[in-house]
Order: C-alpha cells, then sequence, then structure tokens
C-alpha cells in the first residue's frame, strides 16, 4: 500500500501482483492490479527466454503499457536492460563481483556504485547518485542527489 500527498490532495494506492512459472521456475507471465481512489489498472506482462536462457523479452499489456529486453552473463548475473523508456546495465570484477550501475531514462540519470560485499560477491551497500534532467525557464538545469542503499 503506498499513500502519497501533495499540499490537500492525498492519494492512495494499493498493489497485487500473481506470476506464472514454467517448468523450469521462470516467470511467463505476471498480472499485476492497482486499484486507487475510484480507478483500477490491470497491467499483464508476458516474458519469453532464449533457449540458453541468456535473453528474456517482456511485452507489457494494460495500464502500464511496455516492452524490454534482458541480456545475462554466462554465469546468469543481468548485464543489460533495454526497455521502451531506458536503459540500464550492470558492471562486474573479473571475478564476477558487482561492481555498479547505470540506469537512464529521458529525465532521470541513476548512477550505482559498490562499496561493500558479502562473500558470495553481491553487493551489499552501494553509493546512488540520482540525476533529475529538466529544463526551467528554457534553460537545461540537473538535480543531483547521492544516498546510500543497503
Amino acid at each position: 500500500m503506498v499513500a502519497l500527498q501533495m499540499g490537500q490532495t492525498q492519494s492512495l494506492s494499493q498493489q497485487v501482483c500473481v506470476y506464472k512459472r514454467d517448468g523450469a521456475g521462470r516467470i511467463t507471465k505476471a498480472t499485476q492490479v492497482e486499484a486507487g481512489n475510484g480507478t483500477l489498472g490491470i497491467t499483464r506482462q508476458y516474458y519469453v527466454y532464449t533457449p540458453d536462457g541468456r535473453v528474456r523479452f517482456y511485452l507489457s499489456l494494460g495500464q502500464s503499457p511496455g516492452y524490454g529486453l534482458y541480456f545475462y552473463r554466462p554465469d546468469s548475473r543481468l548485464r543489460l536492460v533495454i526497455r521502451h523508456n531506458g536503459l540500464s546495465s550492470s558492471r562486474f570484477t573479473a571475478d564476477g563481483r558487482d561492481l555498479g550501475g547505470l540506469a537512464q531514462t529521458p529525465f532521470i540519470t541513476y548512477l550505482m556504485t559498490c562499496q561493500r560485499w558479502d562473500s558470495a560477491g553481491n553487493c551489499r551497500l552501494i553509493a546512488k547518485q540520482e540525476q533529475v534532467h529538466a529544463v526551467v525557464q528554457g534553460k537545461e538545469k540537473t538535480l543531483s542527489t547521492r544516498y546510500l542503499l543497503r
């Protein structure tokens, strides 16, 4: 459940997701139902995998339409995501430890760098920088925010 208040207006919404998997345990269909102030939205995502499992495609229909491709490394770690509204990539050391990543949309850029790892090489502390790009009175402006995520 998400509650948001801006000025005198308050918005409340709930989301529920249901997943269908194939014999290998991979998600093949996801249905998301979102209810808000007098609204109900349904989004269905369909997933297709290449035979080697290194590429996954999704198509999203309904309230939040879109599409995307997920590319995986030979060790099954996510390498690159291309979506209808942006691009994200991940970086790893030679031995497979997370280094960080980059995510870009037309208005927001996220830069993530790993600061601490667990014994399996998964990132446990990320330094994240968020850059919001906008045009204000005809001039391009960028607002940057930095924080740590656990």
